[in-house]
């Protein structure tokens, strides 16, 4: 990317080790390295040369933003860009978030020491015996990471359909196929969400699908496609633990499906998942909290039997 397009900021967009970059204002910038987060000694001169950068950032993505449409977003040379202008803050806040697509695969996870390999070997027979899957975790965890090596261990003919908003992922082989979300500011195109990419995957012929992120009404959707086969199938969620997520997975299927129970709706997650896989950060780095079996309902809920937990 040009030096004359980002400015300040390009030695941070040319460094492979920074993963995010923050814009607060024109003197304020920050950066994450190793899934930790510093301060950028250098700054925007003025807040009309931050002003600039954005002005050819729209330019070059076709975002627009305005008082009506505060928001924007896009995807543009290996970055993922959100932004929100005044007057819904202060000042434009810009974060880009690099999209690595490296083939992870699980020897690299044991090298790094995210888990050892009696948890890995886990998550082989896991993929193996195409049993449906959650990688759950925070922000910056690596749930995307040690989704693509699960991806990545599958036999090379099974067919992945992966749904994604903004594409993260990489296809673990030539048969697969992805597509992506839509979403026009501007409303002159009809939105294509996560549900509807769901609903239409299930002509493409697939074995397993794969949710990029499930955070909304699209788990209902993806639950009544797993009740129906497509063994194998997965997705990462934003949870701290295998209770959290599944307390999350019933509220998000219940916006998609307000006139089921709750007894119904556990009862299709029961049958329709089979693992949480936790993962975790600290200031050590990343790594696999847990690996759990969903094996019971009860009438405070699920519960689970750890194959394998962090000591």
């Amino acid at each position: 990317m040009t030096e004359s397009l980002w400015g300040t900021i390009h030695p941070l967009i040319e460094n492979s080790e920074v993963t995010e970059i923050i814009v607060n204002d024109y003197q304020r910038v920050f950066y994450e390295r190793a899934g930790h987060l510093y301060p950028w000694e250098k700054a925007f001169q003025s807040d009309r040369e931050y002003q600039s950068m954005l002005n050819e950032l729209m330019v070059q993505t076709r975002m627009n933003w305005n008082i009506e449409h505060p928001i924007a977003e896009a995807d543009f040379e290996g970055f993922r860009l959100q932004l929100i202008a005044p007057p819904l803050v202060r000042s434009h806040q810009l974060v880009l978030r690099r999209t690595t697509h490296s083939q992870w695969n699980f020897e690299k996870l044991e090298k790094k020491g995210w888990a050892p390999r009696s948890a890995l070997e886990i998550l082989e027979r896991i993929v193996d015996y195409r049993e449906n899957f959650l990688v759950v975790g925070p922000t910056g965890s690596g749930k995307t990471t040690v989704l693509q090596a699960m991806l990545n261990a599958a036999e090379s003919l099974r067919r992945f359909v992966i749904l994604e908003d903004t594409p993260e992922l990489s296809l673990p082989n030539t048969v697969s196929a992805q597509a992506k979300t839509r979403f026009d500011p501007q409303s002159l195109l009809p939105t294509v969400d996560l549900g509807h990419l769901i609903k239409a995957s299930l002509r493409l012929r697939p074995d397993s699908l794969c949710v990029g992120e499930v955070r909304g009404p699209e788990a209902f959707h993806l639950l009544t496609a797993l009740t129906t086969g497509h063994a194998g199938s997965s997705g990462t969620l934003h949870a701290s633990n295998p209770q959290q997520a599944l307390q999350r997975l019933e509220m998000m299927v219940s916006q998609g499906a307000p006139e089921w129970g709750l007894d119904l709706v556990r009862k299709v997650i029961q049958s329709s998942l089979q693992w949480i896989i936790v993962c975790e950060k600290n200031k050590s780095g990343r790594f696999c909290r847990g690996i759990y079996r969903i094996v019971g309902l009860e009438l405070i809920g699920f519960t689970f039997e750890p194959a394998y937990e962090k000591s």
